[in-house]
């Protein structure tokens, strides 16, 4: 083995045992992949990003889902342990070390009910992230973004615009249909309606 291939090994021994997650890869390998599975689960896509607007109201929450089956409520993060119990863990403080699934939901500050139908989702249609993006900014220029399972080496999903929110529409058909996407964004193209498929970086 070569030097070269000795230093990658450590590095990535190093990053794994210090608990730096290194991601998976993007679950779906292309854009057409990507949108072929948006296609197929039109409906249950549009389901999700219009309870998550129904739900989030204000703009200030998010829903994820790792690729260790864990998952996190804004910033209270839900790890799944043995017997199907979980611990539950908010900005580094472990505020139960073993609990059942509806006291994790209470300690994130949202209904057990609700939590277990974004996780049954996530699940369904391999979703990474939600929220509402520009939530400072005036009520049309906000939309939803959904990142794909995969996304912690580089985002990548579908942003979706809702009806009423006429200028940040007209913002992401302007930029797609130029081929050059909002600084934030490496990737943006027009995929139908209200959607656009997007790939950012990490």
């Amino acid at each position: 083995m070569n030097k070269g291939k000795i230093v990658a090994l450590v590095c990535i021994l190093f990053l794994t045992c210090c608990g730096f997650p290194l991601g998976e890869r993007h679950y779906f390998a292309s854009e057409a992949e990507s949108v072929r599975h948006l296609e197929s689960n039109k409906s249950l896509f549009r389901q999700a990003v219009e309870r998550w607007q129904a739900v989030n109201k204000a703009g200030a929450f998010e829903f994820h889902r790792w690729d260790n089956n864990s998952f996190s409520w804004n910033d209270t993060e839900i790890k799944p342990v043995k017997d199907r119990y979980y611990q539950v863990v908010k900005n580094r403080e472990v505020l139960a070390e073993k609990t059942d699934f509806d006291h994790a939901a209470s300690l994130a500050g949202v209904s057990s009910e609700e939590l277990r139908w974004w996780t049954n989702i996530s699940q369904t249609l391999q979703l990474y992230w939600i929220s509402n993006i520009g939530t400072k900014l005036p009520p049309d220029q906000r939309y939803v973004e959904v990142s794909l399972r995969g996304s912690e080496r580089g985002p990548y999903g579908f942003i979706y615009v809702p009806e009423d929110h006429a200028s940040a529409y007209e913002t992401f058909l302007y930029e797609s249909e130029r081929r050059e996407p909002p600084l934030i964004y490496t990737k943006l193209d027009h995929i139908e309606g209200r959607w656009f498929y997007f790939e950012s970086k990490p």
